[in-house]
């Protein structure tokens, strides 16, 4: 993939920009920070720079942006659950009970995130498509359809979400 380096240094600098900016203490102040969280930040924006051509900005705004990991972090003993039972998410997806999962309509969480990445997948195909030499474009030209895309495009969100509390 053209540019992985690039877009990979490019995140180490916004981290070490916003330590420095924020976080860095003083002989008459100390400004403690959570690490554990900014690895968190670093990895999101890391990873959806590589993946659509641009961060999330979780860095540049120094939040979770759309409560995305305080809603995985609350959901994930379900999530586990589905990913241990699967036949579990038959039931789940059952229309009585499907209103209890993310939905891409979400305004934050999991379900932004869908919504997001139905977007930039949406962005990709039809009339006046954009073609980036990100990960997203390099799995459309070989060949994955707009579904699919869609599908990967959370995976990879959701795989590398590391879990440091």
């Amino acid at each position: 993939m053209q540019g992985l380096e690039q877009r990979i240094d490019d995140m180490v600098t916004a981290l070490i920009d916003l330590i420095k900016h924020k976080y860095l203490s003083t002989p008459t102040e100390c400004r403690p920070m959570d690490f554990g969280r900014k690895a968190q930040y670093f990895t999101l924006d890391v990873i959806s720079h590589v993946s659509f051509s641009e961060p999330f900005g979780f860095l540049a705004t120094d939040s979770d942006v759309h409560q995305y990991i305080q809603t995985t972090e609350e959901n994930l003993p379900a999530i586990i659950i589905l990913t241990v039972l699967p036949w579990f998410m038959n039931i789940m997806g059952s229309p009585l009970l499907k209103r209890f999962l993310p939905s891409e309509k979400d305004i934050v969480g999991l379900g932004r995130i869908m919504g997001i990445a139905k977007q930039v997948v949406a962005e990709r195909f039809g009339a006046g498509k954009k073609v980036r030499p990100d990960m997203l474009g390099s799995f459309i030209a070989h060949g994955l359809t707009q579904s699919e895309a869609e599908s990967e495009t959370l995976v990879q969100m959701y795989v590398f979400l590391p879990s440091f509390h």
